[in-house]
C-alpha cells in the first residue's frame, strides 16, 4: 500500500484486466493516516461517483464504477464522517483518471499521465459527529492578478473572517469561483493563505480559473483538476446535501458561457436519488443561475425537493433572486438564488484606504466582503459581513448633513441596506419618533455616484478606476417628513432582513 499526498487515497498498484473499471474500498480511517490497516472496516452504503454515475458500496465497503478518461472517481462524503485534508486544508476525496495526462505545453501544468488504473482505489473517511445546526463561510471571487492583490485578499477578507467571532465555529468554507484572474500560478500561494482559516476549503471553478491555451472545454480545467480534483461533486454535512457545479463552458479564445452538460445533469439526478426529499439541497456554482442555459432541466430535477438554495458570485454585485415559473421553476415556493458579494469587490479598484488596500466598492454601492451561511436542519439564514467594517455595520445612509427646513418636503432619504432584497422591510424615524416605512427602490447608489464624481475631479489619483455604476437591488427610499423643526435631529434607520435579523443605522441631520 502507498499514500499519494496529492490525493490522500491509498492505492494498491497492480495490473488489472479492466482498465476502464475503477474498483476499491471506502473505509473508516480510524488512525487518520490515509492508509488502510487490517483492522479498519469498510463502510457500507457510501456513494462513489465518476461525475455521471453514482454507486453505493456493499457491506464490505467495496465499489465498482466506470472510470471516465480525464475525469475523476470520487467519494460523496456522508453525514457523520469527514474527509482527510492535506496540509493546506484541501479535502482529499478523488482519484484523477488521465492515462495520457493533460495536453503537453500548457502554460500552467495540468495532470501528469496516470497510466493504467490501480487495482484498488481506496477512499478514507473518519467518524466526525455533525450537528443539524452549523455554519459555512462564503467567499466570492478573490480574483488576484498578482501576488499584491492576493495579499489584499488575505488582509481584507481572510484576516477579517479570522477576527470575527461569529465565524469561528464555521464547519467549512466555500470559495465561489474566480479564485484567480487567469494567472494560475497563484493557486499555490492562494491555498497557503486560505489554510490560515483553519477549516476545510471547498473551491468552486470559475471562468478565470481555466487554462486558456487549450482549444475547447475538454481540457480547460487541466490545472484545476491537477490541484483540486473534480470541479463537479457532492457531499453531505448534517442534514444538508451540497452539490458543487462547474457551470463554465469554455468556447475557446477566452470565450465561455454558463451551462451544464449531460453528464453533470445525470450526476445531479443520480446523486439526489439517495437524498430524502425533505432535506435541504444547496448548490454552489460560479456563474449565476439566470445565465445557465439548461437551468429548466436542472430545476426539473430539483422539483421534488421541498427545501433548496443556490449561490454563485461572478457579477461583482450582490443580488437575491426568487426564481419562479417564468424562470422555469415549477414548485409553488420560489427558488432562492444568491449572487454573492465578491471578495475583490470591484476587482480591487478604487482609492487605497489607511491599510494600503483599495476600498473596492462594487458598482451597486455595496462593499466587498463575505457571508456566514447558517443551516439548521432544512432551514437556513445568511449574515453578510462587510470587509474591514464593524460586524453591526450593515447599511449606508444617504442624506445631507444639513438643509433648510423648506427643502425637507423635496428630500428623499436613500439607504443601501447591504445584502437586502424585496423580502426585507425598511423603516426610519426622526423628529417625532414615529417609525415610517421605506420602499424597496432599485437605483444607482448615491454614494457610489459620488465616488465616480471624485474620480472625474481628481484624475490620475492612485488606485484603479472603478467600474461604471450599476443599479443596486439593495436600495430603499422614503420622503423626509416636512415637520422637522430647526435644529439637530438623529435620523434612525431600521432594516429587518428576510431571516428576521434586525440592523440599525443612524445619521445626524441639522435643519436650518
Amino acid at each position: 500500500m502507498i499514500r499519494t499526498a496529492a490525493l490522500l487515497v491509498s492505492l494498491s498498484i497492480a495490473s488489472t484486466s479492466f482498465a476502464d473499471i475503477a474498483r476499491g474500498v471506502v473505509y473508516e480511517d480510524m488512525n487518520r493516516d490515509g492508509v488502510r490497516q487490517t483492522d479498519e472496516p469498510g463502510l457500507e452504503g457510501v456513494r462513489v461517483s465518476n461525475g455521471r454515475d453514482v454507486v453505493r458500496t456493499d457491506e464490505t465497503g467495496r465499489y465498482e464504477i466506470e472510470a471516465i478518461e480525464s475525469e475523476a472517481v470520487f467519494v460523496i462524503k456522508p453525514s457523520g464522517y469527514a474527509l482527510p485534508l492535506d496540509e493546506l486544508n484541501k479535502p482529499q476525496f478523488s482519484y484523477v483518471h488521465s492515462p495520457k495526462g493533460s495536453p503537453r505545453g500548457l502554460r500552467y501544468p495540468g495532470v501528469e499521465p496516470t497510466g493504467e488504473l490501480p487495482e484498488s482505489i481506496d477512499f478514507a473517511l473518519h467518524a466526525n459527529p455533525e450537528p443539524d445546526r452549523f455554519s459555512v463561510v462564503l467567499l466570492g471571487d478573490p480574483q488576484p492578478r498578482n501576488i499584491s492583490e492576493l495579499e489584499y485578499f488575505a488582509n481584507d477578507i481572510i484576516a477579517d473572517v479570522n477576527a470575527t467571532d461569529f465565524a469561528h465555529d464555521a464547519a467549512f468554507v466555500f470559495s465561489l469561483g474566480d479564485i484567480m484572474f487567469d494567472t494560475l500560478s497563484l493557486f499555490e500561494p492562494y491555498d497557503h493563505f486560505m489554510s490560515l482559516l483553519g477549516k476545510p476549503v471547498h473551491n468552486v471553478h470559475g471562468n478565470h480559473d481555466m487554462n486558456f491555451d487549450v482549444a475547447d472545454d475538454t481540457h480547460a480545467d487541466a490545472t484545476w483538476l491537477r490541484r483540486y480534483g473534480p470541479a463537479t461533486y457532492a457531499f453531505d454535512y448534517g442534514k444538508a446535501h451540497f452539490i458543487v457545479l462547474d457551470n463554465v463552458v469554455y468556447e475557446g479564445d477566452k470565450d465561455y458561457h454558463a451551462d451544464l452538460n449531460d453528464d453533470q445533469l445525470a450526476f445531479i439526478r443520480n446523486s439526489l436519488e439517495h437524498v430524502p426529499t425533505d432535506r435541504l439541497v444547496v448548490l454552489a456554482m460560479h456563474i449565476p443561475m439566470p445565465s445557465v442555459r439548461r437551468r429548466a432541466e436542472l430545476f426539473e430535477i430539483l422539483a421534488p425537493y421541498e427545501h433548496t438554495f443556490s449561490m454563485a458570485a461572478h457579477w461583482h454585485r450582490q443580488i437575491h433572486f426568487f426564481m419562479d415559473s417564468e424562470d422555469g421553476w415549477t414548485s409553488p415556493e420560489p427558488h432562492h438564488h444568491l449572487v454573492h458579494v465578491t471578495g475583490c469587490g470591484s476587482w480591487w479598484a478604487g482609492a487605497f484606504d489607511e491599510r494600503g488596500i483599495p476600498h473596492a466598492t462594487m458598482s451597486d454601492g455595496q462593499p466587498n466582503g463575505w457571508s456566514l451561511l447558517t443551516i439548521d436542519g432544512s432551514a437556513y439564514s445568511i449574515r453578510f459581513k462587510a470587509a474591514g467594517k464593524p460586524a453591526n455595520e450593515q447599511m449606508a445612509i444617504h442624506l445631507p448633513s444639513a438643509m433648510p427646513q423648506a427643502d425637507l418636503s423635496s428630500t428623499t432619504l436613500v439607504v443601501n441596506a447591504w445584502a437586502s432584497n424585496p423580502r426585507s422591510t425598511g423603516e426610519f424615524r426622526g423628529g417625532d419618533g414615529a417609525w415610517r416605512p421605506m420602499a424597496h427602490t432599485p437605483q444607482r447608489d448615491p454614494g457610489y455616484l459620488a465616488l465616480k464624481l471624485l474620480e472625474e475631479q481628481f484624475p490620475g489619483e492612485p488606485g484603479r478606476e472603478l467600474p461604471r455604476p450599476r443599479e443596486s437591488q439593495s436600495t430603499w427610499q422614503a420622503p423626509m417628513p416636512d415637520g422637522l423643526q430647526p435644529g439637530p435631529h438623529m435620523v434612525e434607520v431600521r432594516h429587518t432582513d428576510m431571516f428576521g435579523q434586525v440592523w440599525t443605522g443612524q445619521r445626524a441631520l441639522r435643519v436650518r
